[in-house]
């Protein structure tokens, strides 16, 4: 994060898969999604940041991690954004909803949905990017260039594009 204060950028969590181009979205100083049911989790996730450089979001942010525990992750990468975005002016911090990065979230439900179904367009109208959660392992270590050509669900349909022609 420190790097992204100074350089400022695009941060991407590597399990992260961009549907459709940031540029909308540049001209604000920070750029987060909420993670999850704002109502009952209240994160903003840190998988996908857009910040320009020496944003002061980013600076308060950082400060928390004083006393950041890394035991409980969460609590200052999630969800001590979420707090801080709260006292933060718009002008400061652009927060989306959950469905341009996060969404379907990482609850067993909704990534057994992606992985499973054939019913989420990723490549939609409102999401800019896809997380594919650490949690969907087991679907990912079953994937092959076979079943992504050949079997129809969310997710296949998310990396065909991705696929080479010789894979």
């Amino acid at each position: 994060m420190r790097e992204l204060k100074r350089l400022g950028g695009i941060y991407l969590d590597t399990d992260v898969i961009v549907t459709k181009p940031f540029d909308p979205l540049l001209h604000h100083q920070v750029v987060m999604g909420i993670e999850g049911n704002r109502y009952l989790y209240g994160g903003l996730c840190n998988g996908v940041i857009l910040a320009a450089p020496n944003a002061a979001f980013l600076d308060r942010w950082l400060e928390s991690y004083r006393t950041f525990d890394d035991t409980r992750w969460s609590d200052h990468s999630v969800v001590m954004p979420y707090k801080l975005s709260k006292t933060t002016p718009r002008s400061e911090l652009c927060v989306l909803p959950t469905t341009s990065f996060f969404w379907p979230n990482f609850k067993e439900r909704h990534v057994k949905f992606v992985h499973t179904e054939d019913e989420w367009n990723f490549y939609n109208d409102f999401q800019y990017a896809a997380h594919i959660y650490n949690s969907a392992g087991d679907y990912i270590a079953a994937m092959t260039p076979d079943r992504i050509r050949n079997t129809n669900t969310s997710f296949t349909r998310l990396v065909r594009p991705y696929l080479p022609d010789d894979a």
